[in-house]
């Protein structure tokens, strides 16, 4: 009984640890944190032998579905990411890639057992059995400078029954891997299929730790009309009547010797605002004080202490 519990305990420790958090996003988590973007680039194919699928480009495809999943991030299609189209949706967009994942394909095919106490452990003890084997590494970077920030081996190995005779085998027709489709229920559920999506799980772990949380900022979208335009709504959880201040643009704060960018400053409050609609997508504004709002410009929750003057009639520019 102890055994029992104190197994238990070491369940519910691991699950709390950084590394082992939920990947798929609640609904509640979609509305707190920003979705980065991110591309998906064909992943290099270095495996020896040749097969009939076209492994780079379906090895990325796979991972593109898994991120897409997650729902913590927007993919961009990866044939065109210079066209800016959001991969699942049919919304265009401006903003610049953040993140991009790149592969290589090391191996992929089949292995036969080990040898000595390797083959033992894995419970093959005449050297009789033969493993679908699929490695890669994966590469995370920094879109904008190139930095590579993750560079990590993956690999899976699964069972695939005993090693076939040749003398047996030499009649038989083609395997039949050459009638499934790469990513398929069917391939999902053969050896090479099941390692393939070990892989693929392990690369979106990888990712999730590489790429960190940021929460949601809401934003000034435009000024149209004398009101201000914010860049959540309903998918943010904005409220009507929820009121907040407006600051300038963050400023990066760089080393002189380096170049690192050492933080961000905010700017003194130059307005104040308050919802009064919310749609789907976007929220309305009206504006209490303050002038010269700007695409851009940040929004934070107003407090007691922050500045509140009786509206007056804003000079403000529409874009």
């Amino acid at each position: 009984m102890k055994l029992i519990i104190s197994i238990i305990l070491l369940i519910m420790t691991l699950g709390s640890l950084p590394g082992c958090q939920p990947v798929k996003y609640s609904t509640a988590q979609e509305a707190k944190y920003r979705k980065p973007v991110i591309t998906v680039s064909s992943f290099e194919n270095r495996a020896a032998g040749k097969t009939r699928w076209k492994l780079g480009d379906d090895m990325a495809d796979q991972l593109i579905e898994r991120l897409i999943e997650t729902r913590r991030y927007t993919v961009l299609d990866r044939q065109s990411p210079k066209s800016f189209f959001r991969r699942g949706s049919e919304t265009s967009r401006t903003n610049p890639v953040q993140y991009t994942i790149k592969g290589t394909i090391t191996d992929f095919g089949f292995i036969e057992s080990g040898d000595g106490m390797k083959r033992v452990l894995e419970g093959d003890w005449f050297g009789k059995n033969r493993y679908a084997f699929i490695g890669a590494t994966l590469y995370v970077l920094d879109a904008p400078s190139g930095q590579i920030l993750v560079s990590k081996r993956l690999d899976a190995k699964v069972k695939a029954g005993k090693v076939p005779d040749p003398k047996k085998e030499k009649n038989k027709v083609k395997d039949s891997y050459d009638t499934m489709a790469f990513g398929s229920n069917v391939f999902y559920q053969t050896p090479m299929g099941q390692a393939t999506a070990r892989v693929l799980d392990q690369a979106v772990n990888e990712i999730v730790q590489a790429i960190s949380e940021q929460p949601f900022q809401p934003k000034v979208s435009s000024v149209l009309n004398g009101q201000v335009i914010i860049n959540g709504g309903k998918d943010r959880r904005m409220e009507v009547g929820r009121e907040y201040v407006v600051r300038p643009r963050a400023q990066a704060i760089t080393d002189p010797d380096t170049g690192d960018i050492l933080g961000n400053a905010t700017g003194d409050i130059i307005g104040r605002i308050r919802v009064t609609q919310v749609t789907e997508k976007y929220s309305i504004a009206t504006i209490l004080f303050g002038e010269q709002f700007e695409p851009g410009q940040t929004l934070f929750p107003a407090n007691p202490r922050d500045p509140a003057v009786l509206p007056k009639a804003p000079v403000v520019r529409s874009y």
